[in-house]
């Protein structure tokens, strides 16, 4: 089918499009019942079979009421919601199926001869040589359990033999984590996700495509999905490499001697990631441990390819934990999660979701703070109150680092150099749409707190500083009020009123007042100092799967040189401006 040169002619096309038609004509001609069935087999044992959707269906009552009563079930699954009824039904089957060249439908039929839903084609493209599978819809539930996954190989094996196609693909609403995960069990691998906004009329409503114009939240996404022809079919997708497919959630998750709880965090997250039915990664950042953190997060990285592993050399502080794994991630969105669990990983679907809706920053606010002393619930108070005063952008109280940045606000992110991070404050100060997710904090079940009382101090302070000039300003506002204090006592000590305890006041005062302001100047030029000198912001002493190398901006690491930029389209959605070619059977 290829020239000389490697190109598909037009004549080539048009015999692979009449080889499509006609491997499809075939099955929808009329026929004796199961003379064109397709079987269904989970090992040796014979579960169902797939059955042609003909003509026959047009006459038969029971069967126009079937379509009729599964679409409307399945509803929110299609792109279109309007009134179903079953004229119209009867003909989207003659008009929209049976009398289309390229679409076919088949009855997914159990053991029993049940029909138990059904599952088809929808169009077919000359230029990518693929055909999309649609309406896959299971209508009735019994004991024929796995029978749809079944049903989409089948069809899948079919469509490769018979139509000759190089690829299958698929779209699929992105909050449908059930049928997600079945074409993920066939070997479908996602693509990219286009942005759907929903139209409404008096007919019914509509899931269309934002327009480049769009600026708004959007309710849902099509994800895009693709199975060549060779692809892996089912097996357990911790053990698989990822392929071609991009991380659609990355999870940070920095650890300190967390030896005791790695391992529940490792099954209770993949537990929740699971059911979100999306490609994933966890970048585990350990800070240095000393126990046996890295001992486990080698064997959790041996079972499960989806971890990724960097150590550092020493300890570089949490906040650099952080920036460094936030830099790594490679999702559309990234999340930050502490190994020791006390952000309720159960609420990851809610962050999610609100991301989904269009907010950039979603973050955790604690409602209740159990297990900790008196001295930090005072502490955080007074802290929230101080910056609520100060800060030049708004810090929300009681906010926490449990928060998930999509890749806009990652890219932001990324351009900030500065060594003095506040990871909180810098996720707000960039301005993107944000919103809260009230929760209550676990107490820590194993393991110590790596917050003591200084460390918070310490963290306080770089907040203050790093998002407000209030304790220079209080400087100039002190040295005014020391000027005044001094004129006053001058004025007294002309009019012969003076005595010893005056002086040691005054004395006093402008001791507190010069300490005061070379503690101020001191942190500012320490902050200086630090961004000034360039030091790299980390260094790594071992990593598993960790190929981001950083070396943009003075930050580098010891590990293995960055790879080449892929030119891949997959898993990105073409945007304004974006001259990448999108699939020609893309919606």
């Amino acid at each position: 089918m290829l020239t000389s040169e490697g190109h598909t002619t037009t004549a080539d096309t048009d015999i692979q499009m009449t080889r499509v038609h006609q491997a499809i004509a075939r099955q929808k001609a009329p026929c004796e019942q199961g003379t064109r069935s397709i079987p269904l087999f989970d090992g040796d044992r014979k579960l169902g079979w797939l059955a042609p959707v003909t003509g026959a269906a047009l006459t038969d009552n029971r069967a126009i009421s079937r379509l009729a009563r599964w679409r409307e079930a399945a509803a929110d699954a299609y792109p279109a919601v309007f009134p179903v009824t079953i004229e119209g039904t009867r003909r989207w089957l003659e008009n929209g199926v049976l009398n289309q060249p390229d679409r076919m439908l088949f009855w997914v039929i159990d053991d029993t001869g049940r029909p138990v839903g059904h599952a088809g084609f929808y169009r077919y493209d000359t230029a990518s040589n693929s055909i999309e599978i649609d309406n896959v819809v299971r209508g009735v539930s019994g004991p024929a359990r796995g029978i749809m996954t079944l049903a989409v190989r089948a069809l899948c094996a079919w469509a490769f033999e018979n139509l000759h196609v190089d690829s299958l693909c698929l779209r699929v609403f992105d909050d449908n984590p059930r049928a997600i995960r079945l074409y993920r069990a066939t070997g479908f691998q996602e693509m990219f996700r286009l942005p759907l906004v929903c139209h409404e009329d008096l007919s019914g409503r509509r899931w269309v495509e934002a327009g480049p114009t769009h600026r708004g939240p959007v309710g849902r996404h099509f994800v895009t999905m693709r199975l060549s022809q060779g692809g892996q079919v089912g097996g357990d997708p911790r053990r698989q490499p990822p392929r071609d497919s991009r991380p659609v959630l990355s999870i940070v998750m920095p650890a300190k001697n967390e030896a005791g709880t790695l391992a529940r965090a490792h099954a209770e997250l993949g537990a929740v990631l699971d059911t979100l039915g999306e490609p994933y990664e966890v970048l585990l950042v350990d800070n240095a441990s000393t126990d046996a953190t890295p001992m486990l997060a080698r064997e959790i990285c041996d079972r499960d390819s989806r971890w990724r592993y960097l150590r550092f050399s020493r300890d570089f502080g949490v906040e650099t934990s952080m920036a460094v794994g936030l830099r790594a991630a490679v999702g559309d969105a990234a999340m930050v999660i502490f190994s020791d669990l006390q952000d309720p990983v159960e609420l990851i679907p809610r962050f999610v979701h609100r991301w989904r809706e269009g907010h950039d920053v979603v973050y955790g606010v604690i409602r209740g703070r159990a297990g900790d002393p008196w001295w930090k619930s005072l502490g955080s108070k007074l802290f929230y109150g101080l910056m609520a005063r100060v800060g030049d952008c708004h810090l929300p109280a009681r906010a926490t680092d449990f928060r998930l940045l999509s890749r806009r606000a990652l890219d932001a992110m990324a351009k900030l150099d500065e060594r003095n991070r506040y990871f909180r404050g810098l996720s707000h100060w960039i301005g993107f749409p944000s919103c809260a997710i009230a929760y209550d904090r676990h107490p820590r079940k194993s393991g110590k707190s790596h917050a003591p009382f200084f460390y918070l101090l310490n963290l306080a302070t770089r907040a203050v500083t790093s998002f407000s000039l209030w304790p220079v300003e209080a400087l100039g506002l002190l040295a005014a009020l020391s000027g005044g204090f001094t004129l006053a006592l001058a004025l007294l000590a002309t009019l012969g009123i003076w005595g010893v305890g005056l002086l040691h006041t005054l004395l006093g005062g402008m001791l507190t007042a010069t300490l005061a302001s070379g503690f101020v100047v001191g942190q500012y030029a320490a902050r200086a100092y630090l961004e000034a000198r360039r030091r790299p912001l980390y260094l790594t002493q071992e990593s598993i799967r960790w190929n981001q190398t950083e070396t943009a901006r003075g930050y580098w690491t010891t590990g293995t040189a960055p790879p080449e930029a892929s030119t891949s389209p997959l898993g990105r959605v073409p945007g304004p401006g974006d001259t990448r070619e999108r699939p020609a059977w893309a919606p």
